[in-house]
């Protein structure tokens, strides 16, 4: 799954996408702008359905890869 949208929305999402999802299934995110990258990490860790695998940045964007557990 993909989502390139805003962070405050990806919050939202994440909490409905894991029954959408197999196990190991993965959950890309961008279009996350830097000074939201906490809030959306914390949302993640705050889903025991899914674990952060990588954060990447390119210049001001984050973009954050979930697998489903």
């Amino acid at each position: 799954m993909v989502a390139n949208i805003l962070a405050d929305v990806i919050i939202m999402l994440q909490k409905e996408t894991a029954p959408h999802l197999k196990d190991g299934g993965i959950f890309i995110t961008s279009g996350i702008i830097d000074m939201k990258e906490q809030a959306v990490l914390q949302a993640f860790s705050e889903n025991p359905a899914f674990e952060v695998i990588e954060v990447t940045h390119q210049g001001e964007w984050v973009s954050v890869t979930a697998r489903k557990r």
